[in-house]
């Protein structure tokens, strides 16, 4: 009853279980690659990282005061005209 993992287990049945656990993990990171980047001249339905990038470049801007001009300029590139309330 007290059989050593050695006498359990040859070479290849841990290289099988190995290469089985090597190409589960592969496998599994496969639907979570990133597509290709596309340009602006995709359609409005599928991503474009040029499009992103002008957001980005919008969004990316230094802190600036609620009320200060830098503020408006930013409303008016992020929603295509100064928002009033």
């Amino acid at each position: 009853m007290t059989d050593s993992l050695s006498s359990r287990w040859t070479r290849w049945d841990i290289l099988v279980v190995i290469l089985v656990l090597a190409g589960s993990v592969w496998l599994s990171r496969l639907p979570f690659q990133p597509p290709d980047p596309v340009g602006a001249e995709a359609p409005d339905t599928a991503f474009s990282s040029a499009r992103a990038l002008q957001h980005l470049q919008v969004i990316a801007r230094p802190p600036h005061l609620v009320s200060s001009s830098p503020a408006r300029k930013s409303d008016v590139a992020v929603f295509g005209s100064r928002i009033r309330f």
